[in-house]
C-alpha cells in the first residue's frame, strides 16, 4: 500500500456496548481523539478487528473517560489492511471520535 492520500474518519452517532466501526477500509491509523461531551464518565474501548468482529488486538483497553474530557493517541502508524477495521465500544451515548491517517490515492 502507498499511503500518501490524508483522510479523517469520524463518529458520533453509535449503538451503546456494541462494537461500531470507525476505520473500515485499508488505511494507516496514526492519531486517535475521543472526546466526552456530556457530564458523565463513559467507558470506551478501542480494538482492530479482523473484520468478522472478530479482536486482533487491543488499542484502548476499557477506560474511563471522565464528563467534558477527551485524550489523544499520537499512535504513529497502525496499519489496517484488507478486511480489518478499527472499531469502538461505548457505555453510553456522548463520545465523539476522531481518526485520522492515510489510505492509499487512487
Amino acid at each position: 500500500m502507498n499511503p500518501n492520500s490524508a483522510k479523517n474518519w469520524t463518529l458520533a452517532t453509535y449503538t451503546i456496548d456494541t462494537w461500531t466501526n470507525l476505520v473500515a477500509e485499508p488505511a494507516i491509523l496514526a492519531t486517535l481523539s475521543i472526546a466526552n461531551t456530556t457530564a458523565g464518565t463513559i467507558a470506551v474501548e478501542v480494538r482492530l478487528s479482523d473484520g468478522s468482529n472478530n479482536n486482533l488486538a487491543v488499542i484502548v483497553p476499557s477506560n474511563n473517560l471522565l464528563g467534558y474530557d477527551a485524550f489523544v493517541l499520537d499512535i504513529k502508524s497502525i496499519p489496517v489492511t484488507g478486511a480489518q477495521t478499527i472499531q469502538v465500544k461505548a457505555s453510553a451515548a456522548g463520545l465523539n471520535f476522531l481518526a485520522g491517517g492515510a489510505v492509499e490515492a487512487a
